[in-house]
């Protein structure tokens, strides 16, 4: 056969198919718009939707086409029971595709439906009850069955939603979650069966006075009957500054039931509040984790990772929480943990893992928790002055609880072993500290007021107060505390409350107790008893060439400024020795001093010096700066030649050596006061009942530094193994070289260390002694002018005449130079040879009133 007319006929047939199908379209579209017109379309969609839903439904216009479908404008559905209670849900249009087959059969199967602009509105009344709970019951009243028949099924094969919101406004909770321009498309939409749905928009929540806004993606299968389950497979939400990620299944209806994996990438801890009130190290803070989450409002269970950052704390690890209903449960799994400058424990951080399981329980506005804690591979510091070092051990122990009412109650055990001190601590000015410290601590209480007992063992610790303290190497060092610590709303400063501590050292025990508002003041009394003072030149270097010895016991307060405090208090020493200067031995010591603001007080001093008892009290004022010292003392013998053996080793040298080398020294203090002494006692003297007084503007460390006034008063007396003095005796008809004498007083002037005698004198049976001059006390050297005038007839023959003054005493000069311990005395004839030629002259010229020719000189002779 041709292939030229099998085509005609191909073509004509499929021609006339053509024709036949389009008329029959077009029969079909006839049809139907005179079956279904809008108006009968409109109150069948009202009435068949309507009784379906349990609600009423206003449709404002409705028309149908075989190409567009059946479109609905003005679309309302109302609440329960009908529009008086309010509108569920409302859109511009809706537009149905139905299936044309199960439509002529009186079943509506739509191939898709597009809602413009809808709005949706849920809404919880109760713990149980939902403005959409009543859907498809049937409305209240009587209603007439819908015209036309009703359709059997809905079954929608696609849905979508063109810029809609849905409000869910939540009284239980108190809360309001709407979604904004909300782009979805749901396959499969049925009000038996699940079906699939994709969702896209602008999540808005307020809560209290607080808003989150982000955006929302969802794809996720749901039910609208049965359990209602959502079945999410995939969202992802961003919550202000959050971000999440979640999948699992979600049942919300009439009980939150839910099995998923929650993914966190940062859960802002703003976005939080004020749902959830955090720590002030956490307002900043930020979480990331994964978790599972299994149950339902009233039963769950959570468990995962997570990770805590902040510009204070990181802290990650493992954590499970558990409700039961009203109860909670909680395990933690820490790993590592980031503190910096945290306001727990100011100016301390750490760094790096930890271990040991925590667990919480909260029930009812009640808490509780405990735990243990190790951190041995962990830095941890406060302000790098108290430094745990990575390896060494670390453990606390710690339980909590708390009710609505007050603070939580804490107990905490801490145990360091091994803690680094650093010099660069908050140590009063010119103390050091550095070493290693073992310390255990309990501490009870709340977190602003923390009850503690705390001991630390500084075995091999390092401890100095300028060059004046120093702690031994490995010598015993045990710190015992109890008190209080109390939290201050300003930052960094902290009170800590001493009821009682001990201090164990090499010398002996200290205690305190009192208050120290750290780093700013302080208030303590301060005990410590000293059985053996030899312990202490250990740790004050100052004093090992002083071979202290004796018992003390000390009691202070300090108070005033960390930095700057004022001491005052007093020191009890018994059965003491000390050498002060080298040479000078003070034993069998009894003391009594006390101490206040910048006057110390030597209530008493009694022991013995050079083998002779002494007493002494006393008073320096203005102690720190250049102090007044008052002395008054008695002493029962002084040896002269053992003190000025020791004085005259540091004497400056005199007035002919040159000068020395060394810089000059200023006064330390000024001293007035009283000193006396039963006897002196010197190869060439003894004397009795001295009486010294003083009043020196400048005195330094030797005498050559010593400025002011002094007088000396005393009873008997002699001066022996003196050559003049046999001389004298000779002249008096007597032997020996001795003088003896009645009373002494002297008037003395010291600049510079040396005293201008302006007068001194002795006077006894056998003759008085005056002296002027100077003596320089250093090294004793003196340079006097002698005058001794004996009584008279005592001297006979022209010798007496000779010596004779107008007073009618033989008398006599001489210059004493010298050191004081082996002078040279120079005795000096011309003024006695000048009175007597004078005297000659007068008896041979009878009372002649002329001036007498001067006398051949004569020299002086020793």
């Amino acid at each position: 056969m041709e292939k030229g007319p099998l085509l005609k006929k191909a073509l004509v047939w499929t021609a006339l198919i053509t024709a036949g199908l389009v008329g029959g379209l077009a029969l079909l579209g006839v049809w139907f718009r005179h079956q279904y017109p809008p108006e009968r379309l409109r109150q069948m969609a009202s009435e068949a939707a309507g009784a379906r839903l349990g609600r009423r439904i206003e449709v404002a216009g409705a028309r149908v086409s075989l190409l567009k479908g059946l479109e609905l404008n003005g679309v309302r559905i109302s609440e329960q029971p009908d529009f008086s209670a309010g509108t569920f849900f409302s859109a511009e249009s809706v537009r149905v595709l139905p299936r044309l087959v199960p439509l002529m059969s009186g079943r509506l199967v739509v191939r898709r439906v597009e809602l413009d602009r809808p709005s949706i509105r849920l809404h919880r009344l109760s713990a149980d009850t939902f403005n959409f709970s009543s859907l498809g019951a049937a409305p209240a009243g009587p209603s007439a069955p819908p015209r036309g028949g009703a359709f059997s099924t809905l079954f929608i094969s696609e849905a979508v939603v063109h810029k809609g919101t849905l409000l869910f406004q939540d009284d239980v909770a108190k809360i309001n979650i709407q979604l904004n321009g909300l782009e979805s498309r749901v396959s499969g939409l049925s009000l038996t069966d699940p079906f699939g749905a994709k969702i896209d928009a602008t999540t808005e929540i307020q809560y209290a006075h607080t808003q989150w806004k982000g955006p929302l993606s969802v794809q996720a299968r749901l039910s609208l009957s049965g359990d209602k389950a959502v079945v999410i497979q995939k969202l992802s939400w961003g919550l202000g500054s959050s971000s999440i990620n979640a999948r699992g299944t979600l049942t919300p209806f009439p009980e939150p039931r839910v099995e998923a994996t929650l993914v966190l990438n940062t859960l802002s801890a703003v976005d939080l509040n004020p749902l959830v009130q955090l720590p002030a190290p956490f307002q900043t803070a930020t979480l990331s984790g994964r978790w599972t989450v299994k149950g339902t409002s009233s039963v769950f269970r959570t468990e995962g990772e997570f990770d805590v950052k902040s510009p204070a704390v990181d802290f990650s690890g493992k954590l499970v929480v558990a409700k039961d209903r009203a109860r909670y449960t909680a395990q933690l799994d820490p790993t590592s943990v980031r503190l910096d400058d945290n306001p727990w424990i100011p100016a301390c951080s750490a760094r790096g893992p930890l271990r040991g399981p925590w667990t919480g329980n909260y029930a009812d506005g009640n808490w509780t928790v405990q735990g243990t804690l190790t951190a041995d591979g962990a830095r941890i510091s406060c302000g790098e002055w108290i430094t745990k070092p990575v390896g060494s051990s670390i453990v606390l122990n710690a339980s909590g609880a708390s009710s609505r009412e007050g603070e939580p109650r804490l107990t905490l055990d801490v145990r360091a072993p091994d803690l680094n001190l650093s010099p660069q601590g908050p140590w009063p000015s010119g103390i050091t500290i550095s070493g290693n410290l073992g310390v255990t601590a309990e501490l009870k209480g709340t977190p602003s007021l923390m009850a503690f007992s705390v001991t630390a063992d500084g075995q091999s610790l390092e401890a100095r107060f300028k060059s004046s303290f120093q702690k031994p190497a490995d010598s015993a060092l045990f710190l015992s505390a109890d008190g209080e610590l109390a939290r201050s709303e300003e930052p960094g400063v902290f009170r800590v409350e001493l009821s009682s501590s001990t201090l164990h050292t090499v010398a002996g025990d200290a205690t305190a107790r009192g208050t120290v508002v750290f780093p700013r003041a302080i208030d303590m009394d301060i005990e410590s008893q000293i059985p053996d003072l030899s312990t202490v030149q250990k740790m004050l270097p100052s004093l090992t060439n002083y071979r202290l010895r004796g018992r003390s016991i000390l009691s202070a307060q300090v108070t005033g400024s960390i930095e700057d405090p004022a001491v005052q208090g007093q020191i009890r020493l018994s059965l003491g020795s000390i050498t002060p200067i080298p040479g000078v031995a003070l034993s069998n010591l009894n003391s009594h001093i006390e101490w206040a603001d910048e006057t110390v007080e030597l209530k008493s001093l009694q022991g013995t010096a050079f083998g002779s008892p002494f007493r002494l009290a006393g008073r320096i004022d203005h102690a720190g700066k250049r102090p007044l010292v008052f002395l008054n003392g008695d002493w029962e013998k002084m040896q002269v030649e053992k003190v000025l053996k020791i004085f005259s080793s540091s004497a400056p040298a005199g007035p002919s050596t040159p000068a020395s080398k060394e810089p000059a020294r200023a006064p330390l203090a000024r001293a007035e006061g009283v000193f006396r002494i039963g006897e002196i006692a010197h190869p060439h003297y003894r004397g009795r009942d001295f009486q010294f007084n003083w009043n020196f503007s400048d005195v330094g460390p030797n005498l050559s530094l010593l400025s002011g006034t002094a007088t000396v008063t005393a009873a008997s007396g002699e001066i022996m193994n003196v050559p003049v003095a046999e001389k004298i005796n000779g002249l008096i008809d007597r032997e020996g070289s001795d003088l003896g004498y009645k009373k002494l007083a002297g008037r003395f002037l010291v600049t510079r260390g040396v005293a201008q005698i302006p007068s001194f004198t002795l006077n006894s049976d056998q003759t008085d002694f005056s002296a002027t001059g100077q003596v320089r006390l250093g090294g004793m050297e003196s340079d006097l002018k002698l005058v001794l005038k004996l009584p008279a007839g005592s001297v006979r023959g022209s010798v007496g005449q000779w010596m004779t003054a107008e007073d009618g005493r033989p008398t006599i000069e001489a210059r004493l130079k010298g050191p004081l311990r082996d002078p040279q005395v120079k005795v000096d004839y011309r003024d006695t040879v000048k009175r007597a030629a004078q005297d000659i002259l007068k008896k041979t010229l009878g009372g002649w009133k002329g001036k007498p020719s001067q006398p051949a000189q004569t020299p002086s002779t020793q």
